[in-house]
């Protein structure tokens, strides 16, 4: 049983155990109806963190008490594995599901807050050359979540792939335009520019990250 199953199953047995009801239950944690029927029902991998937190407090529970964990799994540790990407003949991305590579290792809080709970999500980079985007700095290691993908709805920072290259640049997506990208640049020196969507793939939100000081 994957984790997203598990936690499926554990969700699945809270709610009997409370009477709840999809529908009440939504309402009462102020989110989509369908966010948390989605996930039931396998549609969707993962509940994001703030929603675990909305539908705990609305039960009057801990969010580890919700997922089906007796007991905080701050000190748990759980591996993310480091980002490759290749192309293939067409020119296509391809994220492989087996990097080679040394893991980091975050506390299972981490990948809560971070990555909705879905490690298997995380992947970390570490940037070269100079960054474009303040805050992050030759030689910071970046977590990737592999599940966001859309800068009209999550806008933010993402790691993107053109083929040849990975880099990290804030992303927003062009209204009233088909398939457009922006590529910003907190960097003067390197103004910002369109882009077709479909010339790019859009490898995942960028959610942390670590550097010197």
């Amino acid at each position: 049983m994957s984790s997203a199953d598990a936690r499926r199953t554990a969700i699945r047995a809270f709610m009997t155990s409370r009477g709840f009801a999809v529908t009440s239950w939504s309402r009462d944690a102020g989110i989509p109806e369908s966010t948390l029927r989605s996930f039931l029902s396998g549609k969707s991998s993962s509940l994001r963190h703030d929603t675990l937190e909305k539908l705990a407090a609305a039960a009057g529970a801990a969010i580890a008490e919700v997922i089906g964990e007796s007991d905080p799994i701050s000190t748990s540790l759980v591996a993310i594995q480091p980002l490759a990407v290749r192309a293939e003949l067409d020119g296509h991305a391809v994220i492989e599901k087996a990097e080679p590579g040394e893991p980091l290792y975050w506390r299972g809080t981490w990948v809560e807050r971070y990555l909705s709970g879905n490690a298997e999500n995380g992947r970390y980079l570490c940037i070269e050359g100079e960054s474009l985007i303040d805050g992050i700095a030759p030689g910071d290691v970046v977590c990737i979540d592999l599940s966001r993908l859309n800068p009209s709805r999550d806008p933010g920072v993402f790691c993107v792939f053109d083929g040849r290259d990975v880099f990290v640049r804030r992303l927003q997506a062009l209204t009233g335009s088909s398939g457009a990208l922006r590529m910003l640049s907190d960097n003067e020196l390197y103004p910002s520019y369109e882009i077709d969507a479909r010339k790019v793939k859009i490898v995942g939100r960028v959610v942390w990250r670590s550097g010197a000081i």
